[in-house]
């Protein structure tokens, strides 16, 4: 399972999507992080700036480390 991660200027967030299901290890680590899942975008989200950009780099180190 490998996320995609995208900054999204229109919309002004830090997306993290996931191909399948995070199961709930990596749900904790998204929410930990400051990130809320978007049924709308499919993505979890936080807002794009210095803060967001360093959680998500934050949060996919995290990730790998439980995989």
């Amino acid at each position: 399972m490998t996320p995609t991660t995208t900054e999204d200027p229109a919309s002004n967030r830090v997306l993290i999507r996931f191909h399948e299901d995070p199961g709930e290890p990596i749900r904790r680590i998204l929410t930990a992080s400051g990130f809320l899942y978007s049924p709308i975008m499919g993505a979890w989200c936080r807002v794009l700036n210095e803060r967001g950009k360093a959680a998500a780099r934050q949060a996919l180190q995290s990730i790998k480390l439980q995989t």
